[in-house]
């Protein structure tokens, strides 16, 4: 049991999307500084046998995050940056760029 691949995707609306791929899990969550850099847990789905999903709308800006597979604490290196904190802790960065306005779908 353990993460074979993390991934951080931006869809076309600014939307964050987190997958982890943990055959053999049976919990998996984000926790992460969403919300007025508080730090909360995000359960993630379960999609098909070994995929875990998990789609976010933050604000615009740098948060720092992490996974915690059963328990345990897990980098993602395909995230947008590690860090070490100053308490000594590794998280992982995550940038959600501002969303873009489409001049053309806005009514007149």
């Amino acid at each position: 049991m353990g993460v074979q691949r993390a991934m951080v995707d931006v869809d076309g609306a600014g939307r964050i999307i987190f997958t982890v791929e943990a055959p053999g899990a049976h919990a998996v969550e984000l926790v992460g500084a969403f919300d007025g850099w508080h730090e909360q847990r995000f359960a993630m789905e379960r999609r098909g046998e070994s995929t875990w999903r998990l789609t976010l709308d933050p604000h615009p800006g740098t948060y720092l995050f992490r996974y915690r597979v059963d328990g345990r604490w897990v980098i993602d290196d395909a995230a947008h940056g590690v860090v070490t904190t100053p308490n000594g802790e590794t998280k992982n960065r995550l940038y959600r760029p501002p969303v873009r306005l489409d001049p053309d779908a806005i009514a007149a």
